[in-house]
């Protein structure tokens, strides 16, 4: 699960686990097999391997001015972002990380950098040319201090080299095979990552809120998959006609949320969920006690493919035949399907027949 992968990585950077010894997987003299792309600025207090707890090998840096991400792939200055893509299928994540208190974004507000540092101002110029007309065009920019100013300025960065790296036909191609990329900002007095890109919404989030949004993504996942595993268990052990509309009744109440069914998935949801976490958590912190109170509120987003499973199974299908027979199929079925729109089976009006759609 590639949300687990990445959350591994924050809940290693968050503990500060500093070892300086780790047993190799491979033979460092013969090959690498890096998981992470990193994408970072050449700051010397921004150090990889000891923010992400990682020995030689585990990750590919490629460091310039500002983090900085080339708008043409095929020019020479991506190479670096090129060569470990094309060449290692051991890359997992891209990630482009951004700083605080960066020099380079700081180089863009300053008119005299061309005088002092005339080739880091045309890097800058070339690749970070949109980052000040963007962020000056917020509203409410002018009204900010220059230090949060210079935050908004680094953030902004690190999202418009996002734009152009996903522009990259290998990027692409890769992000089909799996391959996740993500923007960062971390902090270098803490030497935490302190803010995470969310794409869905297009801001950074803290690392608590990024923390609790891909828990409750895990979360989902985890929901789905145990909900249709008790649907079909229920399915297989019905057979009596007052059971199976019992289970329609409760399909009816999932259109809210899983609160109906709760009680009867709780202990096998918490079990799967922390197969998966057991690594992370040990299921007393704050974080997932609150997770376990929002987890009955939630939605499925695979609903309708539940009630189509249970549609086209035989206990479903004998209940239907059993009220055709009975001469009540109309009432029941519309009594138990309106309120989630699941209209499999309908009685035509001119003749009276079962129709399918």
């Amino acid at each position: 699960m590639r949300l687990l992968k990445l959350f591994q990585i924050l809940n290693n950077i968050e503990q500060n686990r500093y070892s300086t010894s780790q047993p190799q997987e491979v033979n460092l003299a013969e090959e690498q097999r890096p998981e992470i792309l990193l994408i970072t600025c050449v700051d010397s207090r921004v150090v990889p391997e000891l923010i992400f707890n990682a020995g030689p090998g585990k990750i590919f840096p490629v460091r310039n001015i500002a983090n900085l991400v080339p708008a043409d792939p095929a020019k020479s200055a991506a190479s670096g972002i090129e060569y470990p893509l094309a060449t290692m299928d051991s890359i997992q994540h891209v990630i482009i990380l951004g700083h605080s208190n960066c020099g380079g974004m700081k180089g863009l507000t300053n008119p005299g950098i061309k005088d002092k540092v005339p080739s880091t101002a045309s890097w800058l110029e070339k690749h970070a040319a949109g980052v000040i007309p963007r962020v000056s065009a917020l509203p409410g920019y002018s009204d900010l201090s220059e230090r949060e100013k210079l935050d908004l300025i680094i953030q902004t960065n690190v999202e418009m080299q996002m734009e152009k790296l996903l522009e990259y036909p290998l990027i692409k191609a890769k992000q089909k095979e799996g391959v996740t990329v993500h923007g960062w900002v971390m902090d270098v007095g803490d030497q935490v990552i302190s803010q995470a890109y969310d794409m869905e919404s297009k801001q950074f989030l803290s690392r608590g809120d990024a923390e609790e949004k891909i828990l409750n993504q895990i979360a989902r996942q985890a929901l789905e998959r145990v909900t249709l595993e008790h649907i079909r268990t229920a399915l297989g052990s019905t057979g009596a006609a007052e059971e199976v509309k019992s289970l329609m009744e409760k399909l009816k109440q999932l259109k809210m949320n899983v609160e109906p069914i709760w009680p009867e998935i709780e202990s096998s949801f918490k079990r799967y969920l922390m197969s998966h976490l057991h690594e992370l958590y040990n299921g007393n912190e704050p974080v997932l006690l609150k997770l376990m109170d929002a987890v009955p509120q939630m939605k499925l987003a695979n609903l309708k493919a539940i009630q189509q499973e249970v549609t086209n199974s035989a206990p479903y299908q004998n209940y239907c035949a059993g009220l055709v027979r009975q001469g009540g199929f109309l009432s029941e079925h519309r009594a138990a399907y309106a309120s989630v729109s699941m209209a499999t089976d309908v009685v035509t009006a001119n003749t009276g027949s079962v129709a399918r759609l």
